[in-house]
């Protein structure tokens, strides 16, 4: 039996006895019932049985129904073959009631021994029932509605930052490699290699654009081989994660805008060394490197870090942690 079945169970239920209980007033042989019903165990029994059956029976029926019954404009063909078929059940099951009660029970005070009211009772009990139900409903889809409506806005916002990130970064590789071609064909076809497989990562589409550590350290690395071939005994990279850490989730590009970020900001030189190191904590990866400011920092667009920070916030519901100390600039994205 499902959630849904349950509901009607225990509705029916509850219906049936609110309608019979003020029969239990009867076992007070002083009290107003008493004298107009003499206690019977088996007639209560009966009656209330009777209107569980009529209860569930009617909430089966209208189950994808009752939504119709609500709506407007009414058409005869719809909601009044649902009415017709409800009363015909009301009328049928309160006539079989009474046929049976006047066999095996003595006749009520009330017309019909109050079959046909109990079932009135029972049936606005159940309408209110149904009224909330669908409101429940109705109030359910609308949360579904927004919940798709926003995650259709995230993807799309996701996918804006991400266009904005592999322009950025194509820009900034082909003014490299446009200086390196001159000064050292040899070099420049490793550069090229090297590239290939960075952009080959980057621009393959990743299901929930989230990926393993293993695999960005993997771009990463390729993408740092190609920033030591430009800087050579200047820069010192090292990835210093463990083998627990590789299976971590994080987002798909994250590593190069921070190492992009740490060279564009500081001096990298043979006398001036610049020392980048990542490594795994729990629940985040850390990149540091030594602080060696530039006089004149190269002009960005200021994509890097607020870029990647949207979109950890987008898909995992963390930002950055960026923290700056006297030597060390240190940033952790978070990992699931």
């Amino acid at each position: 039996m499902g959630k849904q079945g349950k509901l009607y169970l225990y509705s029916a239920l509850f219906i049936s006895i609110v309608v019979n209980s003020p029969k239990f007033a009867a076992l007070d042989s002083t009290s107003v019932v008493a004298r107009l019903w003499k206690f019977n165990a088996y007639e209560l029994a009966f009656q209330s049985a009777l209107c569980f059956c009529y209860c569930l029976g009617t909430f089966y029926y209208n189950h994808n129904r009752y939504r119709l019954l609500f709506r407007r404009p009414w058409h005869m063909n719809v909601q009044g073959r649902i009415i017709l078929v409800n009363a015909i059940g009301f009328a049928m099951l309160g006539f079989a009631g009474l046929l049976v009660h006047n066999w095996f029970f003595s006749r009520g005070l009330m017309p019909g021994s109050g079959y046909f009211f109990r079932q009135l009772l029972c049936l606005f009990l159940m309408a209110v029932e149904m009224r909330i139900f669908l409101l429940m409903g109705e109030a359910k889809d609308r949360e579904i509605e927004n919940e798709h409506l926003q995650s259709a806005y995230l993807q799309a916002q996701l996918h804006v930052l991400k266009g904005q990130l592999n322009p950025h970064f194509l820009y900034n590789a082909l003014s490299s490699l446009s200086g390196i071609v001159s000064e050292d064909p040899a070099k420049a076809r490793k550069y090229i290699s090297h590239m290939s497989r960075f952009f080959r990562y980057s621009l393959t589409e990743r299901p929930g654009d989230m990926v393993t550590l293993a695999d960005e350290l993997a771009a990463a690395g390729a993408y740092a081989e190609v920033m030591k071939m430009r800087h050579e005994d200047g820069l010192h990279i090292d990835f210093r994660i463990g083998a627990s850490g590789a299976t971590r989730r994080l987002p798909h590009m994250s590593l190069q805008p921070l190492l992009e970020n740490v060279l564009k900001h500081n001096a990298v030189s043979s006398a001036m060394p610049l020392y980048i190191y990542a490594s795994d904590e729990p629940g985040f990866l850390v990149l540091r490197n030594n602080l060696q400011p530039l006089a004149t920092p190269e002009p960005g667009s200021g994509v890097g870090l607020a870029n990647l920070s949207k979109r950890c916030k987008i898909l995992m519901g963390r930002e950055l942690q960026i923290e700056r100390t006297a030597t060390e600039f240190i940033v952790k994205i978070p990992m699931a």
